[in-house]
Parts: structure tokens; C-alpha cells; sequence
């Protein structure tokens, strides 16, 4: 294991992502997604796996998976993933989101917006029943 990894291998580390972030996945028969999987990372910190909305903090939500809300915005598959003996299309179901919200707004910040920044919006909308978007970071793929 590389010297600087190590560095990062603590414990006291909580990992909060969808169960799909950490799961063997391949496009053209060459892995694609995380280098490390849920049972390299399982020993060494604390994993929150989750496709519902997680409070990270009091103002700071990982939105989990993103329903497909509006039918304009599909989503398309990218390689493969393992599930169960075999693989199967990916719709990169664990592309998500975190959100900050104040009294008074909301600030998304996405990853690549595989699910489609409009679905974003409206889930994020949903999930904290607030409709004032101060703004968008992120991939908007």
C-alpha cells in the first residue's frame, strides 16, 4: 500500500455514500469507479451506505439516490456493474449530491449530474421542502 494512503486509512473516518459508489463496475472489460471496494474500505472506516437522504450536518445533506422526477432528463448507462454472479448495465444510480441549507436558502453541490441537474432540483426541493435556490456548483454533465 502506498505511503500516502495509509496516511488517509484512519478509522475515525465516517464515509457516507450510496452502496453502488463502492461496487465493482467496467466499461471495455478495464475497471471504472472506485479503486477501492466496500469490503477493502468496510475494516478501515466507518461506512453510512445509503440511497436515502443522510444529515451530515445540521445544515449540510447527502441527498442519496436521485429519483428520475422529470421524464426529459434520462439517465443513460456507462459500463457495467457486479451484481450478485454477474454484471449488468450501470445507470450510475449513485451519482448524487450534498445541499447546505440556511434559514433562507439552498446551495447544491453536485457531482456529475448523471441524474440530471432538473431531477437534482426538484429532489432537493422534496427532501427539504424549501423552493429558494441560491445557486448550483458542480458537474452539470
Amino acid at each position: 500500500m502506498d505511503l500516502w494512503l495509509s496516511f488517509f486509512l484512519k478509522k475515525d473516518i465516517n464515509v457516507v455514500t450510496h452502496p453502488f459508489s463502492l461496487v465493482y463496475k467496467e466499461e471495455d472489460k478495464e475497471a471504472i469507479g472506485s479503486p477501492l471496494l466496500k469490503e477493502e474500505l468496510e475494516p478501515l472506516y466507518h461506512l453510512h451506505l445509503s440511497k436515502e437522504p443522510v444529515e451530515i450536518s445540521e445544515n449540510i445533506i447527502y441527498l442519496g439516490e436521485i429519483p428520475s422526477i422529470h421524464s426529459y432528463e434520462k439517465r443513460e448507462s456507462i459500463g457495467e456493474i457486479k451484481q450478485g454472479n454477474g454484471m449488468v448495465d450501470d445507470e450510475i444510480l449513485e451519482d448524487s449530491a450534498i445541499f447546505y441549507k440556511s434559514a433562507n436558502a439552498l446551495f447544491i453541490i453536485t457531482g456529475c449530474s448523471h441524474a440530471g441537474i432538473c431531477n437534482i432540483i426538484s429532489y432537493v426541493k422534496e427532501v427539504c421542502h424549501k423552493d429558494h435556490i441560491y445557486g448550483v456548483i458542480g458537474g452539470l454533465i
